[in-house]
């Protein structure tokens, strides 16, 4: 089974898991996380937050897999067994749970661990079942992709800098950024779902109608202001918070210049929650310890692989060689000329003239031992 086969993390890896990863980054940031804790704390985070994102995942396929079988729709569970179901349900349980043993948690925690677990399913499971209950499902779906998780992290993060005290407007606006970009997704989400859940008969929010662009445009416009607010928060402690309040612009800047049709046009702001601010916010901890900055490689490869494939398949690797070739060459034939200008200015000294003479170094050594044994 491929990896990105594995509880349908194509569908979560780089969506949500990038972006959760990038909060990461910004709350060991904003508390002072050294380094050697934070590879203990973000290995952990990985793990929490891979897990939580399966059970969620797997629970919605589990209660959807008749409906996904009649519109035709990927479902991790189809064809499974009922014994392997209960080993993917125990593993990612344990993904989920297992990391909480080592982060720092109190009842405060255990509630919003709880409240997650409550919220899929309330979402997925039969009677209530509020994923076809209209706007309650919407709301329900932004806490648990995107609410919960976001205070869940950032009070995690607090327990760990074992900080005093936090300016309540730091949960406030986390929540609400995080809130709106959940309606924003589920909404897109549903509105590509509409002719396979009339298929299935599946009746969601959106279920006999499209989103409109003004109200889709307003909840994206909404949603930036939300973040930037929240970035210029935190600019008010370190100026060094404007590099992803930059980055803000410079996505946006990108995105009107791409294709209609460009998915991640389309799916603007997601983009710059995937690849723009997770890298700002490494360069903001890189500020603060340079050895941070070793996290661009690791999160390029774990959550830009497409990325950072193509630039390598675009870098003149054969140009490149020849290149460094040239220069070593290059390079040493400048040394060894130096080295001999030396030898030469040392025998100079010592009243010798290695051109006069018309010999090197070891010659004229070899000519003076040679009239010494004679």
């Amino acid at each position: 089974m491929e990896a990105g086969k594995l509880f349908r993390a194509e569908d979560w890896w780089i969506g949500k898991a990038s972006m959760l990863m990038g909060l990461v980054y910004m709350l060991s940031a904003l508390f002072g996380i050294a380094i050697g804790d934070f590879c203990i704390w973000a290995l952990c985070s990985m793990a929490t937050i891979s897990g939580f994102a399966a059970v969620g995942y797997l629970l919605n396929d589990y209660f959807d897999q008749e409906k996904d079988r009649l519109a035709g729709k990927k479902n991790f569970l189809l064809g499974k067994s009922p014994a392997h179901k209960v080993f993917f349900f125990l593993l990612a349980i344990t993904l989920m749970a297992a990391p909480w043993l080592v982060l720092p948690h109190d009842r405060l925690t255990l509630g919003l661990i709880l409240s997650q677990v409550a919220a899929y399913l309330i979402y997925s499971v039969p009677p209530l079942r509020l994923k076809e209950r209209g706007m309650s499902g919407i709301v329900v779906d932004a806490l648990y992709a995107h609410g919960i998780p976001a205070v869940m992290a950032t009070y995690t993060y607090l327990l760990i800098s074992a900080f005093p005290f936090v300016d309540p407007t730091l949960f406030i606006l986390l929540f609400f950024w995080q809130f709106v970009a959940g309606v924003r997704n589920v909404l897109m989400h549903q509105q590509n779902d509409l002719e396979s859940d009339a298929l299935s008969g599946t009746a969601t929010y959106l279920a006999g109608g499209r989103l409109s662009a003004i109200g889709m445009l307003f909840i994206s416009v909404l949603e930036l202001f939300l973040l930037s607010a929240l970035l210029i928060w935190f600019a008010r402690f370190d100026i060094i918070y404007l590099i992803p309040l930059l980055a803000v612009g410079a996505s946006l800047g990108t995105c009107m210049q791409m294709s209609r049709s460009n998915g991640y046009r389309i799916y603007y702001p997601n983009i710059l929650y995937d690849q723009w601010l997770p890298y700002a916010f490494i360069l903001v901890m890189g500020a603060q310890d340079i050895r941070f900055l070793i996290l661009i490689p690791i999160h390029g490869i774990l959550f830009s692989r497409e990325i950072v494939v193509e630039l390598y398949s675009r870098v003149p690797w054969g140009k490149l060689r020849e290149a460094l070739r040239r220069g070593i060459v290059g390079a040493s034939d400048k040394i060894r000329l130096m080295g001999n200008w030396m030898i030469y200015i040392f025998f100079r000294l010592g009243g010798v003239d290695l051109i006069k003479e018309n010999t090197d170094a070891m010659g004229y050594i070899r000519r003076r031992r040679n009239k010494a044994q004679r």
